[in-house]
């Protein structure tokens, strides 16, 4: 244990000297005057203090003769030093990346101090990083206008398919744990215990192919993110996903009330007496109440009562109606998509529904986009359309079979990638509108969904 401090002391020590290096006869004064106390070399167990440096050839290295014999740090201990610095700059950056041309900068603003490349052993900044453990940083040559540089980013080990789908469940169990919380929001160093107690099992991030929580965190951007709060790191839910959580609530409030709508002015304090704290108005972006209700319409809206403003739900089987019919039409046009007035003209006509491209944008993004004029599937819409397509009359087939039939039908390849999926299972759950899927294993069926 001394001599792991000791060891930990010298290295200390000699990172505060310019080249990492001083004269021997100069280190029993220096560590005197760097730590104020005595260096006992017999506390060690040694007599002599050369023999006591020789001891520790993973630290220290002894160079020269005589008057000229200097201490200095090991390549090795240098390397790992310059490992851990280079680390420290990674993730100071926004994206975990910066160019190598760039690296001098990154120094200075991470250690308010100008880099000195003699300090790490080496006369070159290209010695050094080609010494650093494997699965610690990723190197990529890009070009940047005229010339070539090199980009340096954190190392990330490729998922494997089982620990893909496990993290996107893990999104699904952070928003059920910060939907509990006030203000959507938890404190990172709480996270872990509360985790364990509202699921009854440890959070293991190794299961996920992560070996630190941030990083888990960092690869749901969709659901969480991270906030600096003074001294403390806040994990908070995105601002799409709190809106999701406090429309469901806001639903939930007002479907258990008596006459099932709630007057506006007393939203708040029926929210707090079923959740046991305030709307989160501030981090939704709003400062009252009725502005809060105007980003939940696809849960709830406002109508004007005998007794004023009141609350109530939205007809969800309108909504499901009007998606279906929404898609009929769109599915029926080679290309999947419309001019929206032809589109909201063709919609009165058939089905007799007036539709608003708000309700299209608000309440059917999972279905279909409104760019410019017009109005398309969404890909994955698109995708669910030719899987129809093969499995033809029939109406189902063998999931196994899905692929080959699919790429004999179409001539190309299942757009699992274009589409985030890893495999066709995946991608079948996320169509459950239109598609569904029976049985286990090699007996999997996908069939259309006779209401779709």
């Amino acid at each position: 244990g001394q001599l792991i401090t000791f060891t930990r002391e010298i290295v200390d020590m000699l990172k505060t000297l310019p080249g990492c290096k001083l004269a021997f006869y100069k280190f029993i004064p220096r560590y005197h005057h760097h730590f104020g106390k005595q260096c006992r070399v017999a506390d060690y167990g040694y007599t002599k203090l050369k023999d006591l440096l020789e001891s520790l050839p993973h630290v220290i290295q002894i160079i020269g003769e005589g008057a000229k014999t200097f201490i200095t740090l090991a390549h090795k201990a240098q390397v790992r030093r310059f490992t851990n610095d280079l680390l420290k700059m990674l993730k100071n950056q926004p994206e975990k990346q910066f160019l190598l041309s760039s690296f001098s900068l990154v120094f200075e603003k991470t250690f308010f101090k100008p880099l000195s490349i003699y300090d790490y052993g080496v006369c070159h900044l290209t010695d050094i990083l080609t010494d650093i453990p494997e699965n610690t940083i990723f190197t990529e040559d890009v070009n940047e206008a005229t010339k070539s540089d090199t980009m340096i980013s954190v190392f990330r080990r490729d998922q494997t398919q089982e620990e893909v789908m496990r993290t996107r469940g893990f999104a699904k169990e952070v928003v059920e744990l910060l939907r509990h919380s006030p203000d959507l929001s938890i404190c990172f160093n709480k996270f872990i215990p509360a985790y364990h107690q509202h699921f009854g099992r440890q959070c293991r991030v190794g299961s996920y192919g992560m070996t630190k929580l941030i990083e888990l965190f960092e690869a749901i951007p969709d659901t969480v993110e991270i906030r600096e709060d003074g001294e403390e790191r806040m994990v908070q839910l995105t601002k799409d996903k709190m809106i999701w959580v406090v429309g469901e609530q806001v639903e939930c409030v007002v479907k258990t009330s008596r006459a099932r709508c709630v007057a506006l002015v007393e939203l708040e304090e029926e929210y707090q007496k079923m959740f046991g704290h305030l709307m989160p108005l501030g981090r939704m972006g709003v400062g009252r109440v009725e502005e809060a209700v105007e980003l939940l319409q696809s849960w709830v809206r406002v109508v004007n009562g005998k007794e004023g403003k009141m609350v109530v739900t939205v007809d969800r089987g309108f909504i499901r109606t009007m998606a279906s019919n929404v898609r009929r039409l769109l599915v029926e046009q080679d290309e999947g998509h419309m001019d929206l007035g032809d589109f909201i003209e063709k919609m009165a006509t058939r089905f007799g529904s007036h539709i608003e491209v708000e309700m299209l944008t608000r309440d059917l993004s999972y279905l279909v986009e409104v760019k410019g004029d017009k109005v398309f599937l969404t890909a994955l819409q698109l995708c669910a359309r030719d899987i129809e397509v093969v499995l033809g009359d029939l109406g189902k087939l063998p999931v196994a079979e899905l692929e080959s039939q699919y790429e004999a039908k179409f001539g190309r390849e299942m757009p699992l990638e274009p589409l985030g999926f890893d495999s066709v299972s995946e991608m079948l759950i996320a169509m459950n509108d239109t598609l569904s899927v029976r049985g286990r294993g090699i007996r999997k069926i996908v069939s259309v969904n006779k209401s779709a």
